[in-house]
């Protein structure tokens, strides 16, 4: 097995020039078509994709010379695993910092899990800040048990992308009280601002369509759906949005579709009170459903046709979760490699979610009580991880 050299993540000089052995290539190192089945976490399979594996490496920040590298050992590690039916007996382990990754699946398949641990700790073995952003979709289950962690996440996902943000507030409804996992607020222009969420300094992501804007029946009709050229304008204006959590703990659970069943009785309950209330007056409002993993298709056909912004781990396609985690370097905490799980919690439990707060004000960490060089080695990961 190649001996792998260790990288910081912030030299920019080009690594020794790699030779990945050309019966490997021809074996499916850049093929889609492979001999290995590989059980994901819903219980499905699907064929081994040394292309997936490439894909998720790169957007870890790493190089290609290192990606191609853990590809090469990966897939020879597959082909020992193939030699070796009894996978909870085999006996590699020193290409991984000495662990024994050969925990099989069902009926001794290889999962998922199994190819994520091995390649996140060859990538850890080069280089301390993309192993941490690699690790992003497990950390991201890890922003639990309860889910307030990912309420204040989401919190800071709305703040990054401009609005003023208010987390696990308790609102009277038409009917009911409701609590509200996060209020974001912001400020807009222009009917094209709300539209597109781009012109008051916001991002693509606050962008609404006309069926996902609520408002009284005159601001509708007069600024915000059906406005002729020629009519008076009140800009600027609030926007509110009201949005659910769902925090799932395995990537197996998907949001169905009594969420957004629920959530949109809720969410009409507070806004058709706020639209009678006179400090709410100019305000329009929207609400959405935000999950760490996946919607149903039905959950999907039904919030959008609701009228509600749905966001999770990959939806809107290219524009879900992951994409703004990584564009906005929005990592939580819990990517991080050199603090403990108690550690991470104690950081969450005071609301300090994203390694961005960490960087922009150090004094975070006091809490921990860490002795300096362990302080300095954590601070150098977060920079790392948090570098834009």
């Amino acid at each position: 097995m190649k001996k792998l050299v260790k990288r910081t993540g912030l030299e920019q000089s080009t690594p020794p020039a790699m030779s990945i052995k050309p019966e490997l290539r021809k074996s499916g190192l850049n093929a889609e078509n492979s001999e290995f089945s590989i059980t994901k976490s819903s219980g499905e399979s699907e064929l081994f994709s040394a292309d997936k594996l490439r894909g998720s490496l790169l957007r870890s920040g790493a190089d290609q010379e290192v990606v191609e590298e853990i590809v090469e050992q990966i897939y020879s590690w597959l082909q020992d695993l193939n030699l070796h039916k009894d996978l909870n007996t085999n006996p590699e382990s020193s290409s991984a910092g000495g662990k024994d990754f050969g925990l099989a699946g069902p009926k001794g398949s290889i999962t998922t899990r199994m190819i994520y641990d091995r390649a996140f700790q060859l990538l850890r073995k080069l280089t301390v800040g993309n192993a941490a952003r690699y690790k992003l979709k497990k950390a991201m289950m890890e922003l639990g048990p309860t889910g307030h962690p990912f309420e204040h996440f989401v919190g800071q996902i709305y703040k990054i992308l401009g609005c003023d943000v208010e987390v696990g507030q308790v609102l009277d409804g038409l009917s009911v009280t409701h609590e509200m996992d996060v209020i974001a607020t912001r400020k807009v222009v222009s009917i094209q601002d709300l539209n597109t969420g781009r012109a008051s300094g916001g991002k693509n992501e606050l962008g609404l369509t006309p069926e996902q804007i609520i408002a009284t029946p005159e601001d509708i009709n007069k600024y915000l759906k059906f406005a002729s050229a020629s009519a008076e304008t009140k800009f600027p204006r609030l926007h509110q949005h009201l949005v659910e959590c769902k925090f799932y703990i395995s990537t197996g659970k998907n949001a169905n579709v009594q969420v957004p069943l629920y959530v949109r009785s809720r969410i009409n309950d507070i806004v058709f009170l706020r639209l009678r209330q006179p400090e709410y007056s100019g305000y329009s409002f929207s609400g959405g459903i935000v999950t760490n993993t996946r919607f149903t298709e039905d959950a999907i056909a039904f919030g959008e046709s609701a009228g509600l912004k749905l966001l999770s781990w990959d939806y809107p396609s290219g524009a879900g979760l992951r994409e703004i985690i990584d564009r906005e370097k929005i990592f939580p905490v819990t990517v991080l490699t050199r603090l403990t799980v108690a550690q991470k919690h104690l950081l969450m439990e005071r609301g300090i979610v994203i390694c961005r707060q960490i960087a922009e004000d150090e004094s975070l960490l006091d809490v921990l009580g860490l002795e300096p060089g362990k302080r300095a080695r954590i601070l150098e990961e977060v920079r790392q991880v948090a570098a834009n």
